[in-house]
C-alpha cells in the first residue's frame, strides 16, 4: 500500500515537472497579446494601426483608445487630424523576461511555444501619447483651410489652402 502511494506521488511529480517543462511559461504567465493605449492632444484624432512587415491594417478608430494587439508582430500607428501634421509611431517587439522561467527550468520546448505564440516578446511602447503639431505648407506655423470633396471614384480628396491675415474674412 505504501509503495503504491509512493509510486503515485512519483508519477504525479513527474507529470507536474513535465507540464512545466513543456509549457510556455511566458505564454501562461503573461499571455500572447498586449493592450496598447493611444492618446492624442487634441483628442478625437483618427488612428490606423498596420503591420510593419506587410502594411496590413489591423485596427483603426479615434483617440483616446485601447487596442489589443498580438505580440507576434510589429506595428506602426499613424495618427491624423485635419489641420495637424500626421504622426507615425512604431511598436516593436522586446524580449519578455517571463521566458527566462523556461530557460531556467530547461524547457526548450516551452521556449519554442513562447516563440510561436508570440509570448517570447512584449510590445513597446504600451502607451502612445502624442501632441499633434499644427500643420503648415511652408514649414512655418501658419493656419490653413482644408477643403474636402469626393472625386469621380468616390475617394475623399483634400485641398489645403494657406490662410494669411490679408485674406481672412471676419465678421463684425
Amino acid at each position: 500500500m505504501i509503495q503504491s502511494i509512493k509510486a503515485l506521488i512519483i508519477i504525479a511529480s513527474f507529470a507536474s515537472v513535465s507540464v512545466l517543462g513543456f509549457s510556455g511559461c511566458a505564454t501562461i504567465l503573461s499571455g500572447t497579446s498586449d493592450n496598447i493605449i493611444i492618446q492624442s492632444t487634441p483628442a478625437a484624432a483618427n488612428y490606423v494601426i498596420t503591420t510593419l512587415k506587410y502594411d496590413t491594417e489591423v485596427a483603426s478608430g479615434s483617440t483616446p483608445a485601447t487596442v489589443n494587439l498580438s505580440r507576434k508582430g510589429e506595428y506602426k500607428v499613424t495618427i491624423k487630424l485635419a489641420g495637424y501634421k500626421d504622426k507615425v509611431i512604431p511598436i516593436y517587439q522586446e524580449f519578455n523576461a517571463w521566458t527566462i522561467c523556461n530557460i531556467c527550468i530547461g524547457g526548450v520546448l516551452g521556449v519554442g511555444i513562447d516563440f510561436f505564440t508570440g509570448a517570447l516578446f512584449k510590445l513597446a511602447p504600451q502607451q502612445i501619447r502624442v501632441s499633434l503639431e499644427t500643420a503648415s505648407i511652408d514649414g512655418n506655423h501658419r493656419l490653413y483651410g482644408v477643403i474636402r470633396r469626393l472625386d469621380e471614384n468616390g475617394q475623399l480628396r483634400e485641398l489645403r489652402v494657406p490662410l494669411e491675415k490679408d485674406n481672412l474674412v471676419t465678421s463684425h
